[in-house]
């Protein structure tokens, strides 16, 4: 089983400019298809997306130092166990349908 959560608040810090109001039904299925259709490509592939091992503690697989500032940067992990090619592979990718 999986999840995901997204927590936002609104009100003037929570809100970051109206990102409360993406997360509505209709904006929200389209902004994660065009995130995962988008993270098909890195400029730095072939290098990152055949990686197996690299960042910190070479805890990332085919997510490279381009791919980590890309999502939030204040992360409690700072973006460790990133791996592109886990989501998008076209034999066994979480989302290899959608692609």
């Amino acid at each position: 089983m999986n999840g995901l959560l997204l927590y936002t608040t609104g009100g003037g810090d929570g809100s970051l400019g109206g990102l409360c109001s993406l997360a509505d039904k209709k904006y929200f299925e389209g902004i994660i298809i065009s995130s995962i259709k988008d993270s098909d490509w890195c400029s730095a592939d072939p290098v990152c997306i055949n990686s197996e091992a690299q960042g910190p503690q070479r805890s990332n697989m085919a997510a490279c130092h381009n791919c980590l500032l890309i999502p939030e940067t204040a992360c409690d992990n700072f973006n460790s166990l990133l791996d592109r090619d886990l989501i998008i592979n076209k034999e066994y990718g979480f989302f290899k349908d959608l692609l």
